[in-house]
């Protein structure tokens, strides 16, 4: 609960990033700090925000799983997720200037310093006195989110001006154009784990644990697509109204969803090996249920890249639609699946939402071109 909870709100102001990459790659050096010191306000109220909720959530979390002892435990994990808000806004500072190795550098110091913190920790208290309560994980996780904090906060104020002088106009854009993004983020969090909280409630206990098991392995697929199509933010942003960059822009990501394609295909094939590797004979009947899922994982790779392109648009609207889709395809496949066929029900239903947010995103796309494509003919014609 410690780490579900410090992780999912550790991309509440997720929407303050994007926002900020979108607008940051299409103006100048000097509006692109104007930009990042109203996404730096915006984090900071919205951190304070959760600081101030942090002992009341925790309570009223754990008071609803009638675990009364987890309060301080739940509101350590609010502390450490505030912490990392900041570092997400450090690595879009790198995101907006396409200087990868950076981003990933800077999205990688807090699992490296928590896995470091706990090896180290495991090992000094087992030579010690035996295994260690787990406080001290919790300890670990807020010592090194308290030290990325830390350094990402004095790297951002460092590039900025003093907030004082915060342009309150482009706070405004940033929430205007933020509000989309929020309500997407809303329904992706709902999405992503409602696969779960479906087949928990209505397959067997061995159903559950096999499509368990075949969702930790067919996760690397979409953590592959996730990484890669975030490059190609920084250059979608700046296709907005020029039907040839936009064009660029496709021959990129479809090299991008080819790349993926053949990494998922490779996955397919290894899928016995890992199921076997990982959790043994016994859970081979996982291995059909990762496959299907992967089939979701494919059109994922084809229409994320595509979906990038909603961010150049002034009212990213399209990106919300698109997780209503998500979210309907879902709920209707899973519910007449489920008590058919138990886990591969639920695969089924992840695979088929997947392929209706592909037919989706390319009908939005179409729409998206022919809009700059008539835009076009108008310019010419004046």
């Amino acid at each position: 609960l410690f780490f579900a909870v410090m992780m999912l709100l550790s991309q509440a102001t997720g929407f303050v990033d994007s926002a900020f990459v979108r607008y940051a790659n299409t103006v100048r050096l000097e509006d692109r700090r104007a930009y990042l010191r109203a996404s730096l306000t915006l984090k900071v109220g919205f951190c304070l925000a959760l600081l101030l909720a942090a002992l009341p959530a925790g309570s009223l979390i754990s008071r609803a799983l009638d675990k009364p002892e987890l309060d301080l435990v739940l509101a350590l994990a609010v502390i450490c997720a505030v912490a990392l808000n900041f570092l997400t806004l450090q690595a879009a500072v790198y995101q907006a200037a396409e200087r990868f190795a950076a981003f990933a550098a800077v999205n990688a110091l807090f699992p490296v310093l928590s896995l470091a913190g706990v090896l180290m920790g495991t090992a000094v208290g087992s030579s010690v006195s035996g295994p260690r309560d787990t406080s001290l994980v919790y300890v670990i996780y807020l010592s090194a989110a308290t030290v990325v904090g830390a350094i990402s906060g004095w790297g951002l104020v460092r590039l900025t001006k003093p907030l004082a002088t915060t342009e309150w106009s482009i706070v405004k854009r940033l929430v205007s154009f933020s509000k989309w993004l929020i309500a997407d983020n809303v329904v992706y969090l709902t999405v992503q784990r409602l696969d779960l909280l479906i087949v928990a409630g209505l397959a067997d206990p061995t159903g559950l644990g096999r499509y368990a098991a075949a969702q930790r392995i067919a996760v690397m697929g979409a953590l592959l697509t996730g990484t890669l199509s975030a490059l190609l933010l920084p250059r979608a942003s700046r296709t907005r109204g020029s039907p040839a960059a936009t064009r660029r822009y496709l021959v990129q990501a479809g090299l991008i969803s080819v790349l993926l394609s053949a990494m998922i295909a490779a996955l397919w094939l290894a899928i016995p090996f890992l199921v076997n590797g990982l959790f043994g004979p016994g859970y081979a009947g996982a291995i059909p249920i990762t496959r299907i899922i992967l089939l979701g994982t494919l059109c994922i790779a084809v229409y994320t890249p595509l979906s990038r392109l909603f961010f150049a648009e002034d009212r990213p609207r399209r990106i919300f639609y698109l997780q209503v889709v998500r979210l309907t395809a879902m709920v209707a496949l899973a519910f007449l699946l489920v008590p058919r066929a138990g886990a591969a029900g639920i695969a089924w239903a992840v695979a088929g939402t997947e392929f209706f947010a592909l037919l989706y995103t390319g009908g939005a796309i179409r729409q998206v071109l022919r809009t700059q494509a008539a835009d076009e003919r108008s310019r010419q014609a004046r």
